[in-house]
């Protein structure tokens, strides 16, 4: 027997990954460029913009669980971090870990790596980052758990909806008052579609992001540590579900300090 008995509706997982709130405003966007960059230098926005919201409509009437929301009876996990702090390595092994005890395995990839229209700003230099780009992505990321749960018992992300938001503001992408209007209706939506995440394992280790081959990070070195201070702050939202990951360890070791939380949700899921 496996960690729990299976909780998956089909005989086959996804593995897309192998073939190859409280509420919003995580950092307010002004209409003025100067102030938006100077907000994003300051990671505490994404806590303190989040405390202002949270009693002024249309969020004053959301309740948050403490628990996810097991999203069509799928266990999701999320694991985030900065870039280069080995996200995607991580996963491999979690979900083999995973699938060794009998569990039907979703690996859904980082969609930015898989995007057109992220291959024309990052390896043809066309163009920036802009709002087209990022609702791409964020609405990939909510594609792919939505038909990963057709087959799956556990769902493993790599990065989620609000990393993409995150990432926006960091990188100061909103460069009009309507794209603020945009970008702050897509951080209502992550921070509402967090309700669904079981379980956000933040990564906080910083490798280098040089390696050979990765051109993907090749415009976004700068933020390593804006982003990282960023993400902690954002996801403290979810404290009952959030699990920062000890820094140091090899990619066994993690797996190995993942396996008894996950292990837990999943029984528990069950009662």
């Amino acid at each position: 027997m496996g960690l729990a008995p299976m909780l998956c509706r089909g005989q086959l997982s996804p593995d897309v990954g192998e073939q190859h709130p409280q509420s919003p405003q995580v950092g307010q966007v002004s209409s003025s460029a100067q102030v938006r960059s100077e907000e994003t230098n300051n990671p505490r926005q994404f806590t303190d913009a989040t405390d202002s919201m949270r009693d002024s409509p249309p969020y004053a009437s959301l309740e948050f669980s403490k628990g996810g929301a097991m999203i069509r009876g799928c266990l999701l996990i999320v694991a985030d971090g900065t870039q280069a702090s080995g996200k995607t390595t991580f996963l491999y092994g979690l979900a083999s870990a995973l699938k060794e005890h009998g569990h039907h395995v979703g690996l859904l990839p980082e969609p930015a790596r898989s995007s057109p229209l992220v291959d024309d700003v990052v390896r043809y230099g066309n163009g920036t980052f802009d709002m087209p780009l990022e609702v791409d992505l964020f609405a990939a990321h909510l594609r792919q758990v939505a038909r990963a749960t057709r087959t799956c018992d556990v769902i493993l992300a790599d990065r989620c909806p609000l990393n993409v938001v995150i990432y926006s503001r960091v990188l100061s992408v909103a460069h009009s008052a309507e794209d603020a209007k945009l970008l702050n209706s897509m951080e209502a939506m992550a921070s509402q579609w967090h309700e669904y995440v079981d379980l956000t394992i933040l990564l906080r280790d910083k490798f280098s992001q040089h390696g050979q081959g990765d051109e993907m990070r090749r415009l976004v070195l700068h933020t390593q540590d804006q982003m990282d201070l960023a993400l902690d702050s954002a996801y403290s939202r979810w404290p009952a579900r959030l699990q920062r990951m000890p820094t140091g360890l090899s990619t066994h070791e993690r797996v190995a300090h993942a396996l008894p939380r996950i292990t837990q949700l999943i029984e528990g899921s069950l009662k």
